[in-house]
């Protein structure tokens, strides 16, 4: 058992029992004490403000960390030839560990939760997971092995990639200050990488923040690329092994066509949508569809049926060629969205660079500099929100 676990379930059950009366400030503060719990935190501070954030956190941790805390499952273990040494996060589909090789290397182990794996899909998981070792970007934590291992509860995918070291993509905007520029060119950087994967045939498939992590040198590593489609599940079948929260969560970056089932599988259209609801986020601190909080079948009507936010929804201020590239990118309707990420990339660097550049609409010509003007005074209150 981690010696830290103790007093990391201590903190959090103090937090969450309301002995701290600011819960952000208080779980900002628990970031500070325990920085390897990062992804764990960063979700509950983005649900800080709704009213099932103490449920929603008291519910985490008891997944999470119960076993180890009574003892009833010892901290480390050998899957698959590798040792794991220490928990670094979860989510629904799973548990990610530091672990380390037979020759000492660090990696990641990320084990699956028994019942992910669709019935007879082992071969199919290995030979899509050992495709993607072959998948080789800076902006992509590598894969390196994969297997499925039986540890007492039926057959588990585990796989073995680069251990990242880094914290979501919306939190080191916020402690780095990043201004907006900074932002739009840290969120193309991001559309590259994905653009390179589908470049040689792969969609992520789960597109969303968990899975966007900044190294300290400022560069963003996507996680987890092929694993929902190496699984062999569609949103269905997700719906059914998820937590209802952790679902409700993960379908705010879906695309319309994803959460009504009328697709089983991510594609390119569905990518942007979700890089789309990547960058609304990143710069308002807020989704284009509000579903924290909701059932799952209202937050599935919702994303489905209700026309997203526009950046001026979330504030007056944003009313500029930006809120066109988005609208184009969260459309409604996958045939009007950008063909590619590349090229929904290209249109937020023109904006970025201070360029004339169009989107949407034939002939409406959008600039930086007047929405620069009018953002500059005010940004430091927006970043406070992210």
């Amino acid at each position: 058992m981690l010696a830290p676990a103790d007093g990391f379930m201590a903190r959090v059950v103090a937090v969450a029992q309301g002995r701290d009366c600011d819960l952000e400030a208080a779980l900002r503060r628990l970031a500070m004490e325990f920085p390897d719990r990062s992804g764990e935190i960063d979700g509950w501070l983005a649900a800080a403000g709704e009213p099932i954030a103490l449920d929603r956190i008291l519910a985490s941790v008891s997944a999470t960390f119960a076993a180890e805390i009574d003892g009833s499952t010892p901290t480390a273990r050998r899957i698959g030839g590798y040792r794991t040494v220490r928990p670094l996060g979860h989510g629904c589909m799973g548990i990610v560990y530091e672990a380390e090789t037979d020759a000492g290397r660090p990696v990641a182990l990320k084990l699956v939760h028994p019942g992910w794996l669709a019935p007879g899909g082992e071969r199919h998981f290995t030979r899509r997971m050992g495709a993607l070792q072959s998948l080789r970007h800076d902006g992509i934590a590598a894969v390196y092995d994969a297997g499925v291992a039986d540890l007492g509860q039926g057959p588990q995918p585990f796989i073995i990639g680069e251990l990242v070291r880094g914290t979501r993509l919306g939190s080191f905007a916020t402690v780095q200050g990043l201004r907006p520029h900074d932002r739009l060119k840290v969120f193309a950087g991001l559309c590259l990488a994905v653009q390179h994967a589908h470049d040689e045939g792969f969609v992520h498939g789960d597109l969303k923040p968990a899975n966007l992590l900044v190294e300290t040198d400022g560069r963003v590593k996507v996680v987890d690329f092929g694993l929902v489609e190496a699984l062999g599940l569609d949103v269905t079948c997700a719906r059914s092994l998820s937590d209802p929260a952790d679902f409700v969560e993960a379908l705010a970056y879906l695309s319309p066509e994803r959460v009504a089932s009328e697709v089983d599988r991510a594609d390119i259209a569905a990518e942007v949508y979700s890089l789309g609801v990547v960058l609304f986020e990143l710069i308002t601190g807020r989704l284009p569809h509000s579903v924290r909080g909701k059932s799952v079948a209202e937050a599935i009507r919702i994303i489905h049926d209700e026309r997203p936010l526009a950046l001026s929804d979330a504030d007056p201020v944003l009313r500029c060629g930006l809120e066109e590239i988005l609208a184009k990118a969260l459309s409604r309707r996958p045939e009007e969205r950008y063909a590619t990420v590349a090229d929904f990339a290209a249109e937020v660097e023109r904006f970025a660079r201070e360029k004339t550049m169009q989107a949407g609409r034939p002939g409406r010509l959008y600039q930086l500099r007047s929405f620069a003007s009018r953002v500059v005074s005010r940004w430091s209150t927006h970043s406070a929100k992210v």
